[in-house]
């Protein structure tokens, strides 16, 4: 696997789920984590998260700390990085292309 394509991110009070799947064909290992850099009203953020993965698509969900999110505020964020893992111990960084990796979404 050489790309992985976010399609979807979604935003709720102080979370972003973040859906992706193989771009290239490859399959997923049974284990993603993410790092996320983002930013809401005028607050810098960065957290992680992991999730099981099936071999073509995995929802990640990063929950961040601080003050609550107000519904309908941007949010922009950024994935710093990709993990993979066949243990959920051991990870190994995801050096190929992140498609679609920053963005902006609504807080609903």
């Amino acid at each position: 696997m050489t790309k992985i394509k976010v399609n979807q991110v979604r935003a709720a009070d102080r979370s972003i789920s973040i859906d992706m799947s193989p771009l290239d064909g490859g399959n997923f290992p049974p284990y993603l984590k993410v790092e996320v850099s983002a930013n809401i009203q005028n607050t810098s953020l960065s957290s992680s998260g992991a999730a099981p993965a099936s071999p073509q698509s995995v929802t990640v969900t990063v929950s961040f700390s601080g003050s609550a999110w107000m519904r309908g505020s941007s949010l922009n964020y950024t994935i710093t990085a990709v993990y993979l893992s066949s243990d959920n111990v051991n990870w190994e960084p995801f050096t190929g292309t992140l498609v679609d990796g920053s963005g902006t979404t609504v807080v609903s």
